[in-house]
Parts: structure tokens; sequence; C-alpha cells
């Protein structure tokens, strides 16, 4: 079993009531590596040191978003060790001081029929409210019953913004079940700045607004079954906030 590559809602509250559990006052943090443009050796390196990189191209935030906002809420950076580790320290002052805001995106909420093997559903033009984080897609893809004797297709998320550029993200999903997809449409080791004390340190760099969203399936080999619609049940930009104190 490679870890996490599905762990599903159900698990992912096993973790977290495992770490409700316990107090840990530190902990390490591996942001997800960009490997998006690494040769194969320098990603072969990467990993051979226990350093974070994504697991058949899922991301670890898209895998288990759930245990990625319990950690951001109980820990604070303390100090980068070295490159793709970072030291947390408990503080559970920050789980009464961080929340969400959510603003909609105005994608259209519709079933898309899937006719081939290989398919784009086009969402649209998103209204990227500007500073927010995060997307969180409502989806529930629907398959014949020959999905339990083969396998779904692959699903990814292309994500174009003003200035031009492309991020096509990996995401899984249990078929036949509505989920919430999440993605961090930016640079994934950007991550990391969450954990930073001071909430003006969250958001370094350039952010184009995003300009175009589509959903991908394509199939792994010729054993992926092909699914039979795409529903989109909302589509939500997400920011991470503090409160004030």
């Amino acid at each position: 079993m490679q870890a996490y590559t599905a762990s599903g809602l159900k698990l992912a509250r096993i973790e977290l009531n495992g770490l409700a559990g316990k107090v840990i006052p530190a902990a390490l943090y591996l942001p997800d590596a960009d490997i998006s443009h690494w040769p194969q050796s320098e990603v072969q390196t990467w990993s051979r040191n226990y350093l974070s990189v994504p697991v058949d191209g899922i991301l670890n935030f898209t895998r288990t978003p759930e245990v990625w906002f319990w950690t951001v809420r109980h820990y604070r950076m303390a100090q980068q060790l070295m490159p793709g580790v970072i030291g947390l320290l408990r503080d559970d002052t920050r789980s009464e001081r961080l929340g969400i805001q959510v603003q909609s995106l105005g994608v259209l909420e519709k079933t898309y029929p899937i006719a081939d093997r290989s398919s784009a559903t086009d969402l649209g033009t998103p209204d990227w409210p500007q500073g927010f984080d995060f997307i969180r897609l409502r989806v529930n893809v629907r398959y014949p019953l020959w999905w339990k004797l083969r396998k779904p297709e692959r699903l990814q998320l292309e994500i174009t913004r003003a200035d031009g550029s492309r991020d096509l993200q990996w995401a899984i999903l249990p078929p036949n079940v509505s989920t919430d997809l999440w993605f961090y449409p930016w640079s994934a080791p950007d991550l990391a700045a969450y954990f930073n004390a001071d909430s003006k340190q969250w958001r370094n760099g350039h952010r184009p607004a995003i300009v175009r969203l589509r959903l991908l399936a394509t199939p792994l080999d010729w054993v992926s079954q092909q699914p039979e619609s795409i529903t989109i049940e909302s589509a939500e930009a997400v920011k991470l906030v503090e409160s004030s104190r």
C-alpha cells in the first residue's frame, strides 16, 4: 500500500482523532517539492533523503487536506532545519484564531456526460477573488459497475492563470460519491509559509488570477474504466484567515 494514496475521509478522521488525543510539543513539516521541472535523477535523490514528494502525482495537501488544516491550526513555524524540512512548535491558540473564508467561483453546477476515454470538462472562467488561497470543488464522478473489476480513470485539474502559466494537478476520489477536492493552485513548497506566526508572511510572491479550470479524465492504461459522467456540485475559493485577538 502506498501511503495515503487514497486514504479517504474515514481514515483521515482516524488519524486526526489520534493526533487530537496527544499533546506533541514539536513536529516536522515536509512540504511537497515542486518537481515539475526536475530531472528524474534529482527527484530520486530528494526522495532517497526522505523528503516529501507527491505520491502518484498527487500532492499531500490534495490527498489529505483535513490533516493539513488541523496541523496548521495547532502548530507554528519555529525554523527551517534544512531545505524541505520545517521545524514546528505546538501552539493551540492558533485553533482559536484561524478560520476560513469561502467565496463561490461562479462555476456552473451541472452534470457533464463523458463520451470518450480521454475527456476534458471545461468548467469555464471562475470569478477568482484576489488574495484567496485554495480551490475546493465538490465533484461526483459516476462509473458503471465495471469499475470494480477494472479501475477508475486518472482525474486531473488543469489550472490556467492570467499570466498564461498553466498547472496540471492530480486528484483521487471514490467513484459514485460526492467528494470535496482541495487544490493549492500555487507552488507546493509555499504551503509551509502558512505556519508562520505572522500572517503577513503567508502570501509572498506574485499570484495572478485564475482564469480557467478544466477537469481531465484520462486512462492510466487499457484496464482503466471510462466514467459515465462528471457532476460539478460546487466550486469555491477558500482563504485562510486570522481573527484579531
